[in-house]
């Protein structure tokens, strides 16, 4: 995966920021560049543009690469004077491998299903051939362009069959021309997806460049019929994310209080993610984890299909089919006769009170060099009274108190989870929690810079 920040001054070479804003808006400056840089190397190619508008706002691509003797076709959602096929992205009136470069302007965030359109896109790719895409960040559209998730956004185009060839920012770096500061408009959908602190954020234009990833994505017949999907053991996946750093996002309502570092930390480290439980409206995991069969059946609704899944053992398959149809990963783990963490023979032996501490292990036999942690605040964290007031909350899909044991289990939960984490770290497995946390010997305030809370003696 490459994400390359363009600073302003690689495009003043074309003159486009001496001119005026065009349609009031400085980010078709950037397109603008990006047609000129990528486009005129178009030559003699079938090329289909998706969302080609009106002659009006559009048409420049098509007339770049008709210049260069290509064959240009045009679909769009309505009927324009541009549009050769009006039809949806996500299901288009073209035969198999029919296209050598798909290009899609400032579309990309309004589709309403997208990895169904990237999946139609790729069936009508040829092999060899490339897509171009870009997207405003922080202006509008879906949820992952507001918010400007772009991790995420990359894995959706790998896990859609593409190959990341380019993955460009472009005046996120501004310079001395100075920020693209949200406008009322963008912070009406910025609102709508929960931001609503807009210091040092600049709306800005990213610039994909994909090429088909020629390894086939298929089901077997019974895995479309009937979801069947493969079951991968723990034990094949040792070693598979070898020597890259993990971060594992428990669901604590720290997620919510340090949201802002936390999701720079993701897209800056590049690190792969566990999730667990309900915490997909914070970010999409690379793996997400479902040990508690109670929750997954209440809130598994809010997996994604850009997520590796990864189950318990225990989890009847039954109840994993009712949310989830395809592969995923299954964890034999349980007690062991010392109290201690082993791995052996393709099961994990430990005490795992919770999800967070199973993920630690998992990411650990997965080859991790360093596993850091998030969102593991402890039921104890904060007070009963700070609780119950919902000042504080136990989880970042709740308010308040959202633990169903009383507050004497919650804190023998809390000892049990301690316990846990002290047999992890004797078998060796280094890790740190970044966010605050009631299990303070595993804190470490240096790479988010967050302070500790002192824990309320209850």
């Amino acid at each position: 995966m490459i994400i390359e920040n363009l600073p302003c001054t690689s495009c003043r070479e074309y003159g486009v920021c001496a001119k005026p804003e065009e349609d009031g808006h400085s980010l078709r400056k950037c397109q603008r560049v990006i047609e000129e840089l990528y486009y005129p190397g178009i030559k003699d190619k079938d090329v289909l543009e998706i969302g080609c508008g009106t002659s009006e706002k559009g048409g420049s691509i098509k007339r770049i690469v008709q210049g260069n003797g290509c064959r240009w076709t045009g679909i769009d959602i309505k009927a324009t004077d541009l549009a050769t096929h009006v039809c949806s992205v996500e299901k288009m009136p073209f035969g198999d491998n029919s296209f050598d470069w798909v290009i899609g302007s400032q579309t990309i965030e309004h589709w309403k299903r997208p990895v169904k359109a990237l999946k139609e896109t790729r069936r009508v790719l040829r092999p060899g051939g490339k897509v171009s895409l870009t997207a405003p960040v922080h202006l509008h559209g879906s949820k992952n362009f507001v918010r400007g998730d772009l991790a995420a956004v990359a894995r959706m185009f790998e896990r859609c069959g593409f190959k990341i060839e380019e993955f460009q920012t472009w005046r996120k770096d501004y310079g001395d021309l100075g920020p693209n500061e949200p406008n009322d408009y963008a912070k009406k959908y910025l609102r709508k997806f929960g931001i609503t602190d807009y210091d040092g954020m600049s709306t800005h234009i990213i610039h994909c460049l994909l090429s088909k990833n020629e390894v086939e994505m298929k089901k077997g017949f019974f895995g479309r019929i009937f979801g069947g999907g493969k079951i991968t053991k723990i034990a094949d996946c040792i070693d598979r994310e070898k020597g890259k750093t993990f971060l594992i996002v428990g669901a604590g309502g720290s997620l919510r209080e340090y949201e802002k570092q936390i999701k720079g930390y993701i897209e800056e480290s590049r690190a792969i993610t566990i999730g667990i439980n309900y915490m997909t409206e914070f970010c999409i995991p690379d793996y997400h984890l479902w040990t508690n069969q109670q929750r997954y059946r209440d809130l598994g609704q809010c997996i994604s299909e850009h997520s590796r899944m990864i189950f318990g053992h225990k989890m009847p398959k039954k109840l994993i089919r009712k949310h989830f149809s395809g592969d995923y990963i299954s964890v034999d783990y349980g007690a062991g006769e010392t109290g201690g963490v082993d791995y052996r023979d393709g099961r994990i032996y430990g005490s795992f009170r919770t999800a967070g501490t199973l993920a630690i292990m998992i990411a650990h036999l997965m080859g991790a060099a360093k596993i850091y942690v998030v969102g593991m605040d402890g039921f104890t964290l904060h007070g009963r009274e700070q609780l119950e007031s919902g000042g504080k909350n136990h989880h970042c899909y709740g308010k308040g108190y959202t633990d169903d044991a009383s507050w004497q289990e919650c804190v023998g939960k809390d000892e049990m989870v301690y316990n846990g984490l002290n047999a992890l770290a004797e078998y060796g497995v280094e890790f740190s929690i970044l966010t605050p946390t009631k299990f303070s010997k595993f804190h470490d305030s240096s790479v988010l810079s967050v302070r500790r809370e002192a824990a309320p003696n209850e």
